[in-house]
């Protein structure tokens, strides 16, 4: 029993710190962003793939709806699997045991956006930006479910990089969806110096 809660506090206290290096590294603009044309429905794929014992543990059904996007999107793969990645792990986090969680990607003029909804018990409205900002949970969380407090302002600032926004609403029907828009295009290409976190393409393109 103790080695087991050495463990757990062990990998809590690693999760803390490559968040913390993470966010670290996007603030200061030292974290590079390789962007390639990518299609954003087999990120979507991948990540769920990663997720699969956890929505089992949890009986959850993954709903996925793709709609009015026949092209690739301009991004860093990676990056953008990053933020998947959180939302998902929150939306797992938060739904009852049996539920479904809802995935989207629709096109929104010149853009791409990507959704992820829960059927947990929402954010109290004056705290849906609130829940971005470091070390921040929401209020509902009373459970310990909650991660470090760093994961959605990595989000956060991952999106931003993309010149893109990201946000929270609650669902009519009970729980969060958490959505964010990026540009289809940056006008970049994978032989281009890497993008920098916090600086504008234009300028990487005039190097």
């Amino acid at each position: 029993d103790y080695f087991s809660r050495i463990k757990q506090s062990g990998s809590i206290l690693l999760e803390l710190l490559n968040d913390l290096l993470d966010l670290a590294k996007l603030e200061s603009r030292r974290a590079t962003f390789t962007l390639e044309p990518t299609d954003p429905a087999m990120l979507v794929k991948a990540v769920a793939g990663e997720m699969d014992i956890l929505l089992s543990e949890r009986n959850l059904k993954l709903r996925h709806e793709t709609s009015e996007l026949d092209e690739q999107v301009t991004l860093d793969a990676d990056k953008i699997k990053q933020v998947l990645r959180n939302l998902l792990d929150n939306a797992i986090k938060f739904s009852p045991v049996g539920g479904a969680i809802d995935v989207s990607i629709n096109r929104v003029q010149d853009s791409v956006r990507l959704s992820v909804g829960d059927q947990g018990p929402g954010i109290p409205p004056d705290e849906l930006e609130a829940v971005f900002d470091k070390f921040v949970q929401s209020s509902k969380t009373k459970t310990g479910a909650g991660g470090t407090g760093l994961g959605l302002a990595i989000c956060r600032e991952i999106i931003a990089a993309h010149k893109g926004r990201i946000w929270a609403q609650n669902r009519p029907g009970g729980g969060a969806v958490f959505s964010f828009e990026i540009p289809l295009s940056l006008n970049t290409c994978a032989e281009r110096p890497p993008l920098l976190a916090g600086v504008d393409s234009s300028l990487v393109m005039q190097q």
